[in-house]
């Protein structure tokens, strides 16, 4: 998704302004995302949630396709074809990158095309200080990747329940199969002991695996997508978005 991040600076985008994105097309070939633990119940209610290896760790990730580079919920548009966008796809074109620190320089996509000299909100006051804009996505960026850690740790805690999920969606001219994807043993889960509970709830991961295993159900979104998108692409009619995809004038809204 980021072909070309660069450090935010002044010296290099002190004339640059931001143009707003009013497509998703950034995430056109994007089939799975990372989730983060405070947007999981949203998530959960539009895609199917799963783990995948991360390291030692595993990783919570939302499936967004089931062939390698197209994301069924990007439409032929660019359109977001579901109620909710996950936080790593609306953070783009910024990201943070990496210092001794850690990740905490605010970098910019300088390939998005949404940098421009005269449209859009500036990134860079006269005197050189971060713009209001800019601000604002530091915070957030700041607060995404503390919620990371914690998703983290928490989808940690779950590592000895997990087992391998190879989700096949059937339809009438082939199986899609997403492969290298983990799930929470539902049945491990019911037999853990009341202390096993407590320690999964104390680490954050017993509402994960709920809202993991609910999440689910909605795999057979992905088939229903495929379809949809197969029968559109014979009509060449234009993709509808669903509602919260935008706000009121058109435009993304950058916010965790």
């Amino acid at each position: 998704m980021f072909l070309n991040p660069v450090p935010l600076s002044f010296s290099r985008h002190g004339g640059m302004r931001l143009k707003p994105a009013r497509a998703y097309a950034h995430a056109r070939a994007m089939t799975m995302v990372p989730v983060m633990a405070a947007e999981l119940a949203r998530v959960a209610q539009e895609m199917p949630v799963g783990f995948v290896r991360d390291g030692e760790g595993y990783a919570l990730v939302a499936l967004l396709g089931l062939e390698p580079g197209r994301n069924l919920f990007v439409g032929p548009d660019g359109r977001w074809l579901a109620g909710y966008v996950p936080a790593r796809i609306r953070q783009y074109p910024f990201v943070l990158g990496g210092s001794a620190a850690g990740p905490t320089v605010v970098c910019v996509d300088e390939s998005s095309g949404q940098l421009s000299k005269s449209e859009g909100r500036p990134l860079f006051e006269g005197d050189g200080s971060p713009s209001a804009l800019v601000r604002e996505v530091s915070r957030v960026l700041q607060e995404m990747e503390r919620d990371r850690a914690a998703t983290s740790r928490a989808a940690g805690a779950l590592a000895g329940l997990m087992v391998p999920w190879e989700m096949a969606l059937e339809s009438r001219d082939d199986a899609r199969r997403a492969g290298g994807l983990f799930r929470v043993d539902e049945t491990a889960l019911n037999a853990l002991s009341d202390e096993g509970f407590l320690a999964l709830r104390h680490a954050g991961a017993l509402g994960m695996a709920y809202a993991h295993l609910l999440s689910l159900g909605r795999a057979a979104v992905l088939h229903r997508l495929a379809a949809a998108q197969a029968r559109r692409a014979e009509s060449r009619a234009p993709a509808s978005p669903m509602p919260g995809a935008v706000d009121e004038s058109g435009e993304f809204v950058f916010e965790f």
